[in-house]
């Protein structure tokens, strides 16, 4: 991914480690939302891989994923909430469908202060995720470094 200079024109890596980026946005909070169609490449040899949606901090560089293993994601869109909307199964005509991804305060609840403090709970800036329509829960959600 290529940063671009808007008064010069010039441009230098950003970051690096994408394959197949389909979508991106910017956060209400600032963080870049990057959406890959395929994790392994689509002319890999094992076939394309899963789609991963994966939110960077451009502060400190920090990726982390917010969903993994989607099954041929084909856009990403973000709401004036915050809540971001990736089409899931976007190649199949009968399959596909939207999931919203609404972001939670990243201040944990009173009394959740000694668990995240013991290390047995964590609050990652990206927490409900539900199919629309559905309200099934959606894959974990899962902090990468």
């Amino acid at each position: 991914m290529f940063r671009i200079d808007p008064k010069t024109g010039s441009f230098s890596v950003a970051y690096t480690g994408f394959t197949n980026i389909i979508g991106l946005t910017t956060g209400t909070n600032g963080d870049l939302d990057v959406l890959e169609i395929s994790t392994n490449g689509l002319a890999s040899p094992k076939g394309p891989g899963p789609g991963t949606l994966i939110q960077i901090d451009p502060t400190t560089g920090l990726r982390t994923t917010i969903l993994q293993n989607l099954v041929s994601p084909t856009g990403l869109a973000a709401g004036p909430d915050g809540t971001l909307y990736v089409s899931d199964n976007g190649l199949s005509p009968t399959q596909g469908e939207v999931l919203s991804i609404q972001p939670l305060s990243p201040v944990p609840e009173p009394g959740s202060w000694a668990l995240l403090g013991s290390g047995l709970l964590t609050f990652p800036a990206w927490a409900i995720a539900r199919r629309m329509g559905r309200g099934r829960a959606l894959r974990p959600i899962v902090p990468t470094g």
